[in-house]
């Protein structure tokens, strides 16, 4: 997805063009093209299957930072997944409107779900350590400015300051969550106790 500004051209008569913020969206075929892949069609893998491996772990937590429980890997809801030449398989997750950071006003968690709100994370991620945790995590946190940096792009490309300031919060909410080693232990303890997922 690329953030842009999009001028509209009504071809009525007499309407005036106008600009604002919208996505693009690369098509599934062009990003396995891409990346040198082709995407599988295989849903309700196990565990034992697909694997609950760093992989897993790393898209597990990027949901968790953005506050998404609107997806399954073993479903492929919301989720492709590509496998390329050598044979190495990735899992892309999409669609984001039902995640906390975006804060649509029509999401609502599913049901099932012990959370009230989408701006409530919940981990439903599989059961890992605190070693496997904080070795997904770095990543995480050699990007944290990068990531931080991302209500300023935003603002470049016209976002309101409401919706800057918000996104900047949800972010920084992340990071304090995951900062220490207590914290770390209390996301491999979530881990341990996922909730209705993957």
């Amino acid at each position: 997805m690329r953030l842009a500004n999009v001028t509209y051209a009504d071809t009525n008569a007499g309407k005036k063009p106008f600009t604002k913020l919208g996505l693009f969206f690369e098509d599934i075929d062009d990003l396995a093209k891409r990346m040198e892949a082709r995407e599988l069609s295989v849903p309700r893998q196990l565990f034992r299957v697909r694997g609950a491996g760093p992989a897993a772990v790393s898209l597990s937590l990027f949901q968790y930072m953005i506050g998404n429980t609107d997806y399954s890997i073993v479903a492929l809801h919301n989720v492709i997944m590509l496998d390329d030449a050598k044979g190495v398989r990735r899992t892309v997750p999409y669609d984001f409107d039902y995640s906390g950071l975006v804060n649509a006003h029509y999401a609502r968690p599913f049901p099932k779900l012990p959370i009230v709100s989408v701006q409530d994370r919940l981990w439903r991620g599989p059961c890992k350590t605190e070693a496997d945790i904080n070795a997904a995590l770095a990543p995480f946190r050699e990007k944290k400015a990068e990531l931080l940096a991302l209500p300023g792009v935003a603002r470049d490309a016209g976002a309101g300051r409401r919706l800057r300031k918000y996104t900047e919060k949800y972010l920084n909410e992340f990071f304090e969550i995951v900062g220490t080693p207590t914290s770390s232990r209390r996301t491999s303890s979530r881990a341990a106790k996922t909730g209705p997922g993957m």
